[in-house]
């Protein structure tokens, strides 16, 4: 069982030196396998080879398969995520709208704000702005802390066109 495993588990570039070892041994004439001096061996492993032969052929046909489905899990999982974001800003109240318009009008993405705002605490936990570093070892010391504007919704609204037009990117004269 172990050995099988191993087989199983061996790089696709031996799976395929095998598949066309076992392939031609299967696929040529009786003369060539005797003038090759493997009658014997084909006579006694014969079914053995054909096994190795469609194992490391699937095994080969399944890798690329594979990929693309990992390929085109991944791109449905950012489509979602960006749906979810998108909706997530739509639908944003006028007042965290305008904050976050602040952010963009600032060049460093920074701006020091009280931890005790509401809307501050609300965009908090949606993941649209965090604290800076200091802050996120000991935000009880301050009232105020720095936060910055996540990357991810600076470059969603430089994409979404809808999402321009509420928070106005066209009037920060930044992108």
């Amino acid at each position: 069982m172990k050995s099988l495993l191993d087989f199983l588990k061996l790089p696709a570039h031996i799976l395929g030196a095998l598949a066309l070892a076992s392939g031609f041994l299967l696929i040529v004439s009786d003369g060539v396998i005797q003038t090759l001096r493997m009658g014997a061996f084909m006579s006694q492993y014969g079914f053995w080879v054909g096994v190795v032969f469609l194992v490391s052929v699937a095994i080969l046909l399944v890798l690329p398969i594979k990929s693309l489905g990992g390929f085109v899990c991944r791109l449905l999982k950012e489509y979602v995520e960006k749906k979810k974001y998108v909706k997530l800003l739509n639908g944003l109240e006028e007042n965290e709208v305008e904050l976050i318009n602040r952010f963009l009008k600032e060049p460093t993405n920074t701006l020091e704000l009280s931890m005790n705002n509401g809307i501050v605490s609300s965009l908090y936990r949606q993941n649209v702005i965090d604290l800076t570093g200091f802050y996120q070892v000991a935000p009880v010391m301050c009232s105020t802390a720095t936060y910055f504007l996540l990357p991810w919704v600076r470059n969603l609204i430089k994409e979404e066109k809808q999402l321009q037009k509420i928070f106005c990117i066209e009037n920060h004269g930044r992108s």
